[in-house]
C-alpha cells in the first residue's frame, strides 16, 4: 500500500512539479514503510468498515446531528491508539483523492476525513496545540473533503477540486475562520457554520448555500472573485449575520434569498456583480407569510444585469452611480474600504494567511458595533 503511496505522490510530482501535500516534504521513503504503514494501514481498513457500516444512511446538510457524522468513542479511542498526526491526515486525503465508488460510498469518504479532522481538533485543542489548520490539494480531487469536521478555531483550504467540499461543518463547535482559496466545485461550505467566512478564486455553482444558518449570531461572510451561478444564496436563515461583502462575481441568482425564513443581515455590499437577479427572493415568498427575514442596508455598486429587489422587507438599497455621495459615505463609515484591501493583499496562500485573516477578523470588530446599529 505505502509503494503505491509514493507512487501516486511521484506522479503528482511529475504532473505539478510539487508534492501533492507540502507539508509531506520531509519524510523520506525509506522511513515511510516501517513507520507509516500500520497505522495508515490501519485508518485504510476503518474508513472501509465506516463505508460498509453507513452506506446508504441519510447524512444530508439538513441532518448534521446524523449518529455516522458524529464522532464515537470507539473511533476516538482507536484515532488515539494509532496516533494519527496531520500527516497521516494528509497522506489520507491523497490516497483518498479521485475516489472510485458510487454517490453514498464517496459521501462517507468524506465525511470519514472530518471526522479524522474532528479528532485531531479536539486532541490538539486537549494538549494546548493550535487548533488553526492549513491544507494544500496542488488540484486533487475530493468531493465531500472534512465534510461535517467541526471543533477547530480556524480552516483553510487551497487548491483543492470537488463537489461539496466542507459540507455540513462546523455545527459541533464554533470556529472563528473558515476560508477557501482556489476551489473548483459545486457547494463550497454548504450549509456550514463559522463566524468569518472568506472564499477567493473560486468557480462553482451554490458556493454558500445556505451558510450561516441555524446560529444565533454570526458575524462576516466575505467573496471576491467567484464565478458560478446561485452564489450566496439562502445565507443567513434564522441566523443574524452582521456583514456580507459580495465583490467581482459573475453568475446568475447572486444573494439570491438572503435572510430569507425570518433572517436577519445588517448590511450587504454587493460591489462589480455580473449576472441577472442579483438580490433576488424566492418565488415562493409571497406564500410563506412572514417568511423573508430583514436587511438593514444594502450597498450597490458597478452591477451588470437586471437586478431583483421587489417586494422585500424594510430593505435600504443605495446605488453608486445614483447616489455616490450616500454610497462613499457608508463604504467609509464600516471601513469597508480597508477590509477590501486587506483581501487584495491576499494573494500567495499558505499556513501565514492566518495572520490576514486574523487582521481582517480585527478591522471588522473595530466598526461591528456601528453594523449592529443599523436599523433592520
Amino acid at each position: 500500500m505505502i509503494q503505491q503511496l509514493e507512487k501516486k505522490y511521484a506522479n503528482k510530482m511529475t504532473q505539478q512539479n510539487n508534492l501533492s501535500l507540502k507539508k509531506l516534504k520531509g519524510i523520506k521513503p525509506n522511513g515511510v514503510k516501517h513507520k507509516l504503514e500500520e497505522p495508515i494501514q490501519r485508518i485504510f481498513d476503518d474508513c472501509d468498515n465506516y463505508i460498509k457500516e453507513n452506506h446508504g444512511a441519510v447524512i444530508y446538510e439538513s441532518n448534521p446531528e446524523c449518529e455516522c457524522n458524529k464522532l464515537s468513542l470507539e473511533r476516538k479511542l482507536f484515532l488515539e491508539e494509532v496516533g494519527l498526526d496531520k500527516k497521516l491526515l494528509e497522506l489520507f486525503i491523497v490516497a483518498k483523492s479521485d475516489f472510485d465508488g458510487d454517490k453514498s460510498s464517496k459521501r462517507l469518504v468524506g465525511v470519514y476525513s472530518g471526522l479524522l479532522l474532528t479528532y485531531l481538533s479536539q486532541y490538539n485543542k486537549a494538549n494546548n496545540k493550535s487548533t488553526n489548520f492549513y491544507f494544500e490539494g496542488d488540484e486533487i480531487t475530493f468531493d465531500h473533503l472534512f465534510a461535517g469536521s467541526y471543533g477547530y478555531n480556524g480552516l483553510i483550504i487551497n487548491n483543492f477540486q470537488g463537489d461539496c467540499i466542507c459540507d455540513n461543518v462546523g455545527h459541533g463547535a464554533d470556529s472563528t475562520f473558515l476560508a477557501g482559496f482556489n476551489i473548483f466545485g459545486d457547494r463550497l461550505f454548504h450549509f456550514s457554520k463559522s463566524k468569518m467566512y472568506l472564499v477567493k478564486n473560486c468557480e462553482g455553482n451554490f458556493i454558500f448555500h445556505h451558510a450561516a444558518n441555524v446560529s444565533k449570531d454570526l458575524d462576516l461572510m466575505i467573496a471576491d472573485n467567484i464565478f458560478g451561478d446561485n452564489l450566496l444564496e439562502n445565507i443567513s436563515d434564522e441566523t443574524n449575520l452582521k456583514l456580507v461583502i459580495a465583490r467581482n462575481i459573475e453568475g446568475y441568482n447572486a444573494l439570491r434569498c438572503q435572510a430569507f425564513t425570518n433572517g436577519k443581515i445588517n448590511l450587504i455590499l454587493a460591489e462589480n456583480i455580473q449576472g441577472d437577479c442579483s438580490l433576488g427572493r424566492s418565488e415562493n415568498a409571497e406564500i410563506l407569510d412572514g417568511a423573508v427575514g430583514k436587511i438593514g442596508l444594502v450597498l450597490c455598486n458597478d452591477i451588470v444585469g437586471r437586478i431583483n429587489m421587489h417586494s422585500t422587507n424594510e430593505r435600504t438599497v443605495v446605488r453608486g452611480k445614483l447616489e455616490p455621495n450616500i454610497f462613499n459615505q457608508n463604504y467609509k463609515k464600516y471601513k469597508l474600504d480597508k477590509l477590501n484591501q486587506l483581501v487584495d493583499k491576499i494573494e500567495t496562500v499558505n499556513e501565514s494567511t492566518f495572520n490576514n485573516l486574523k487582521e481582517i477578523y480585527k478591522v471588522y470588530n473595530s466598526i461591528k458595533s456601528e453594523i449592529e446599529k443599523i436599523r433592520q
